[in-house]
């Protein structure tokens, strides 16, 4: 089953709003800018990946049953 072909002029009265319009120039220009420019996007992951410190480790306790009732084997 096929659908018949959209004529040319199918969407040719679709408008973008002049606040979609901003926001996809804004998208286009900072996706530009990122995209030709990332030292400073780049510069700032890098810092805020040197504050990120591993856990601290876990406490250990006995390992073996004999040892969680101070007998040794």
């Amino acid at each position: 089953m096929q659908k018949p072909e959209p004529s040319p002029d199918a969407h040719g009265g679709v408008r973008l709003g002049w606040l979609a319009g901003a926001a996809l120039g804004v998208s286009v220009a900072a996706l530009l800018w990122f995209g030709v420019r990332p030292n400073r996007l780049l510069d700032a992951s890098e810092a805020s990946a040197k504050t990120v410190h591993a856990a601290p480790p876990a406490a250990t306790g006995p390992s073996t049953p004999t040892q969680w009732f101070g007998r040794t084997a």
